[in-house]
C-alpha cells in the first residue's frame, strides 16, 4: 500500500476520535482511538528506508506497545 493510504487513514482515525470527543460519542472513539497508532506503524514501515535497520524494529515495537496500552486502557 502506499504512504498516502496511511495518511488518509490516519486523518480519518484521528477526526474520528477527535468528533467522537467532541459530542461525546464513546463508540465512536472505541472505533477510532486504536486505528490512529496502526496508521502511524503502516506510515513509518512504508517511509523507513534507512540503513539502520535495528532503530526501525525498535521504533515499530515500541509503538506496537503504545497501540496495545490504547486498546487495552
Amino acid at each position: 500500500m502506499k504512504k498516502q493510504f496511511w495518511i488518509i487513514l490516519f486523518v480519518f482515525a484521528l477526526a474520528g476520535n477527535l468528533t467522537g470527543i467532541q459530542l461525546r460519542l464513546e463508540l465512536l472513539q472505541i472505533i477510532c482511538k486504536p486505528l490512529i497508532v496502526p496508521a502511524l506503524i503502516g506510515f513509518f514501515i512504508k517511509a523507513a528506508i534507512s540503513t539502520k535497520e535495528g532503530l526501525n524494529k525498535w521504533i515499530v515495537t515500541a509503538l506496537f506497545f503504545s497501540w496495545l496500552g490504547d486498546v487495552l486502557l
